[in-house]
């Protein structure tokens, strides 16, 4: 019962993407720019990440330089999931309308990855230590790189 009338619900709705004919199989997902943008995204972040490390690792201990490493990328994947929300406008845009469910979404993501690195039982299972406010600030600054690419 509650199958037919979602089947129901489903033949009422309407449907954006019924108009569109399917892709040819021959036909790429993406195209090379696409792809070669990704190149150019994937890069960028791993070179932050690996250097944030890097940097970290001859000035902190161990642990600190793991958590600095999880912190940029995971504010890498933050920021360019809000810069590539809209592709014909930037994130900074105010033509862009404000959607509640992503900013929501983003919020929760960025109190997670800060609950990360502070909540005892967070540090315990992850591995991770607190960071002074110097080591969020270049955790920042990095990941915000991927705004300017």
């Amino acid at each position: 019962m509650v199958m037919s009338r979602c089947r129901q619900r489903s033949k009422n709705a309407p449907n954006r993407d019924r108009k569109r004919s399917p892709r040819a199989p021959g036909v790429p997902i993406l195209s090379r720019l696409v792809l070669g943008w990704l190149v150019v995204i994937g890069t960028v972040m791993a070179t932050g990440t690996l250097g944030v490390i890097h940097w970290a690792e001859h000035s902190h201990a161990l642990i600190v330089t793991r958590t600095m490493g999880m912190v940029v990328f995971s504010l890498f994947n933050l920021f360019f999931s809000i810069e590539s929300r809209d592709s014909r406008e930037s994130a900074f845009s105010l033509r862009t309308p404000p959607d509640r469910k992503f900013m929501a979404t983003t919020g929760v993501s960025f109190l997670l990855i800060v609950l990360a690195t502070v909540i005892q039982p967070c540090q315990a299972i992850l591995r991770t230590r607190a960071l002074n406010e110097r080591q969020w600030l270049l955790c920042l600054v990095v990941a915000l790189s991927i705004v300017v690419v």
